[in-house]
């Protein structure tokens, strides 16, 4: 396997993973904020401000930078078969491709 097949492999499976997470504290993150939230900047335990900036960054910053990783992975393999199809040389292979 090529790296340009590992690389959006990894990209996709990372995007994925950012969904999946912010997924995650977007469904949960309410719960937590009423149970352990810091509802001002002068949290007396800075688990529980940390447990709050990340509640707000999920929904704010993981989804999107998941979906742009996914697209992105979907782009590449688009390409990459593209490439082959049209028997562009593989970065492992030499020589170019037979033109006579």
């Amino acid at each position: 396997m090529n790296d340009a097949a590992r690389l959006h492999k990894r990209t996709l499976t990372v995007g994925i993973a950012l969904g999946v997470l912010g997924l995650l504290v977007l469904l949960v993150g309410d719960y937590l904020l009423l149970q352990y939230g810091a509802v001002s900047f002068q949290a007396s335990n800075g688990f529980f401000f940390f447990l709050t900036r990340l509640s707000a960054i999920g929904s704010v910053a993981l989804l999107p930078f998941s979906a742009a990783l996914v697209s992105a992975a979907l782009v590449m393999k688009y390409w990459d078969k593209r490439l082959q199809a049209l028997g562009a040389p593989d970065e492992d292979d030499d020589a170019g491709p037979d033109l006579h």
